[in-house]
């Protein structure tokens, strides 16, 4: 406590004396920050950084001088600092103290990213990419850090991927070149068997797309198409057809054949914790599904206008006039093609999955997504009805 309040005092008395030691001084903050023991201490020291960074805005002339890379000195010994140091509180803090150094982090990006240079753009984007890097590491240690990831993915990265696209969005122009980077990064917060992250990534495709659409180029276009497509092949739910209980289980419900009613009850339903853990595997990408098909009206027809379709028109009947809104005109007619196709597989799927009967009853009967039989009876009409929309 006595060391950070004699650091605040110097940044309260001398903050423009600090001259070449502003990289040293920042990272001190940094330090503070990350000290678990003093929550208080942390918050205070994200709030130096944060007046750090308006510094650095206010007096540029401060950072010039000789600089052996081919950075300005002003990225390299003030904005960089500033910007990694938050991202390394991201990553090291707990959830509060993160949390803060998150928004901070971005509300820097929104209030002085209009003066930020291209060249400089894209080493903050690697700044922004090492928040998600980390939780790819600990996939090597699942198991141990199961618990973390789970907390990590629901409250950090969920924030981030949100905070990203609204930062990308509002600097299009200069970030264009990162797009596949950032559709790579949305694609991997879809896999990852967490459902609001999953729901998440969907809806951060959505806005991402619907406000920056109008300035794609064709091969912009195309990768779009392409991310949907993939990400709909990767979360496709196909064991959902042919899961059949392990032999053990089956073993043990026929040991247990004739004990009582409440022990069948019991055995009858319990799985294996892989089994369990497909489950909401498959339970997730039945999201994913239903989502990729939300986010494909919305963006061509727009959300307001798919909306008012659903509950003022019959699902079969097609109204020219959606097609002056949302991005359909921006598509070409290869694309829409493409995103058809993705759509008529899914519908063919579902309609397929919910004539299985006996498939469905196995699945309910072993725990599968609760008390009713498995049903994509909604999913196979919505698909339907937006391929003749789209094709129409």
């Amino acid at each position: 406590e006595l060391a950070f309040q004699t650091t605040a005092s110097i940044f309260d008395q001398y903050f423009s004396a600090i001259g070449d030691s502003f990289q040293d001084a920042v990272k001190c903050l940094s330090e503070f920050a990350c000290n678990a023991a003093f929550p208080d201490t942390s918050m205070e020291a994200i709030r130096f950084i944060r007046r750090c960074a308006k510094y650095v805005a206010d007096n540029p002339e401060h950072f010039s001088g000789d600089d052996d890379t081919n950075q300005e000195p002003i990225w390299v010994k003030g904005w960089f600092p500033v910007l990694f140091d938050l991202s390394c509180i991201i990553i090291r803090c707990k959830l509060d103290v993160r949390t803060r150094a998150l928004t901070v982090m971005f509300e820097i990006m929104k209030t002085y990213g209009h003066t930020y240079k291209e060249s400089w753009w894209k080493d903050l984007f690697q700044i922004v990419f090492r928040i998600f890097d980390y939780m790819k590491l600990t996939e090597q240690n699942y198991e141990q850090f199961r618990q973390q990831r789970k907390e990590w993915m629901t409250t950090t990265c969920n924030h981030a991927l949100y905070a990203v696209i609204d930062v990308f969005t509002q600097h299009y122009t200069i970030l264009a070149p990162l797009l596949t980077d950032l559709l790579n990064l949305i694609q991997w917060c879809v896999k990852q068997d967490n459902e609001q992250l999953a729901r998440s990534g969907m809806n951060c495709l959505e806005q991402l797309v619907i406000g920056t659409g109008h300035q794609f180029r064709e091969d912009c276009w195309a990768v779009i198409i392409d991310t949907i497509t993939q990400v709909y092949a990767s979360t496709l739910p196909a064991e959902l057809r042919n899961w059949k209980p392990s032999s053990e289980i089956l073993d043990q419900v026929s040991v247990h054949s004739d004990a009582s009613s409440d022990y069948i009850d019991n055995t009858q339903i319990s799985v294996s914790r892989q089994d369990r853990a497909l489950f909401q595997h498959l339970q997730i990408g039945c999201l994913v599904q239903t989502e990729i098909i939300q986010t494909i009206d919305n963006i061509v027809f727009f959300p307001a206008n798919s909306a008012k379709e659903d509950a003022h028109i019959d699902p079969f009947e097609f109204q020219s006039e959606s097609q002056s809104e949302g991005m359909f005109r921006y598509l070409s007619t290869a694309q829409l093609f493409q995103i058809v196709e993705c759509l008529f597989e899914s519908h063919k799927f579902a309609k397929g999955f919910n004539m299985d009967i006996d498939q469905r009853n196995i699945l309910w009967k072993y725990g599968f997504k609760g008390k009713t039989l498995p049903n994509l009876q909604k999913r196979k009409k919505y698909r339907l009805r937006l391929c003749v929309d789209t094709t129409a």
